[in-house]
């Protein structure tokens, strides 16, 4: 994949799939990509024993939580794992209130593509390569710096959109002022923890503004923005929770601002399980 434009249906047909982590040790493993969510990516009963299955496989992290790669780099050394980004839209269509075809589709924004930080980065980018996906190697503080940033923002974003009923329309009525604050909060809370720098800018950020670019989202997205953003972070709901705790938690432990997002953390209720299916290994 790789086309950026319209949104593209793809079939996807696997050339083995496991349902159990049995096999694993029988085999050599040359990447493993780690495709769950962050909560997923917490417990202990098959992450560790893949991780010694795979033998010296190279790890790719790509969850957008706090401390999801320092928990793979202390199973299986730091040398080993890969820090990236999805720079891409998927989703099982069609979407609800949608038509087409049914299918994999997805959609990857102009000029986007995959950046990598590690010591073994470099031999991904050919893969991703042939498969059409742009990716190139970078430092690991730009991949950070890009995860605080983005992180950042969609976390609050979405936490105020779910609590207003998943319509934007109804969110920029309400106001975004407290979005805006818990993206100005979450993004210093995330540069401290990885080290990086805010950028100047963060501080700017504003109701106004926010609203703004959700009326850009949805107009340069070719789906069902509103829908999509429903579909899959109600399918990650529990992840969403778990981010805004962990911003929370790391704030209290920094002496940093938090109001904001411990906000919009209470506006979304208790822990909720996600509604889709996490494909991983011994559940399917």
């Amino acid at each position: 994949m790789g086309r950026s434009g319209a949104s593209v249906l793809s079939t996807f047909t696997p050339d083995h799939v496991e349902s159990t982590s049995d096999p694993v040790g029988g085999a050599v493993w040359d990447v493993v990509w780690l495709c769950t969510s962050s909560p997923a990516l917490g417990t202990d009963d098959w992450l560790a024993p893949l991780c010694q299955d795979v033998g010296d496989a190279t790890i790719v992290v790509l969850q957008p939580g706090l401390h999801d790669r320092a928990r793979v780099c202390g199973l299986v050394g730091k040398a080993r794992v890969v820090r990236g980004m999805v720079p891409f839209s998927a989703w099982q269509g069609p979407l609800p209130g949608g038509g087409g075809a049914p299918g994999l589709r997805w959609w990857r924004p102009p000029l986007a593509g995959v950046l990598l930080a590690g010591q073994r980065a470099a031999r991904l980018t050919p893969i991703l390569r042939r498969g059409g996906m742009p990716a190139r190697v970078v430092s690991a503080g730009r991949v950070d710096a890009q995860l605080a940033l983005v992180g950042g923002v969609i976390q609050p974003l979405v936490a105020g959109l779910e609590a207003s009923g998943w319509s934007f329309d109804t969110l920029r009525q309400q106001g975004l002022g407290k979005v805006a604050q818990g993206a100005r909060e979450a993004i210093a809370i995330s540069a401290a923890v990885r080290g990086a720098v805010a950028p100047w800018w963060t501080g700017l950020l504003r109701g106004p503004g926010l609203a703004l670019g959700t009326r850009v989202a949805q107009a340069v997205a070719p789906f069902d923005f509103e829908r999509f953003l429903e579909v899959h972070f109600t399918k990650v709901g529990a992840q969403t929770r778990s981010a805004l705790s962990a911003l929370v938690e790391e704030a209290d432990r920094r002496g940093l601002p938090r109001a904001g997002l411990a906000s919009l953390r209470d506006g979304l209720g208790g822990s909720r399980p996600p509604t889709g299916t996490l494909l991983r290994p011994g559940r399917r």
